[in-house]
């Protein structure tokens, strides 16, 4: 379960994203240790047996772990703050599902798909600093 600000802030970026992509399915935090078979996926995309994606979730855990680290690189130190130790961020990973919302199969147009789409998500945050 996630703390009112790490679901503030989970939400702020869902919400961001959805806006620039036109995206309106859920995308949901979720604890993955409950779901048989993926307990440690970081995202998953749930599609329906027409392989349309219906809802993405992101582990809770995960969310966790980069509000803490959002923390830390904010200057910010204590119990709730420090850096993560995989590259992956929360945008990344979001984008990474999303892009299954157009290539179901991992795979080199999945792959290119999920960079074309952090890559508009990275350029507004560089011009937003």
């Amino acid at each position: 379960m996630l703390t009112e600000q790490e679901q503030q802030y989970f939400d702020d970026i869902v919400t961001n994203i959805k806006l620039k992509f036109n995206i309106i399915i859920p995308i949901l935090a979720y604890d993955h240790g409950k779901v048989e078979g993926y307990e440690n996926a970081l995202g998953i995309a749930y599609a329906d047996e027409n392989k349309k994606v219906y809802q993405i979730t992101v582990d809770e855990f995960f969310i966790h772990e980069c509000y803490c680290d959002h923390r830390w690189s904010q200057g910010i130190r204590g119990a709730n703050s420090w850096p993560k130790l995989e590259p992956e961020s929360l945008e990344g990973l979001i984008c990474h599902e999303i892009a299954h919302m157009k290539y179901l199969r991992h795979g080199r147009w999945h792959k290119r798909e999920t960079e074309r789409l952090f890559n508009v998500i990275s350029n507004e945050h560089s011009q937003s600093a």
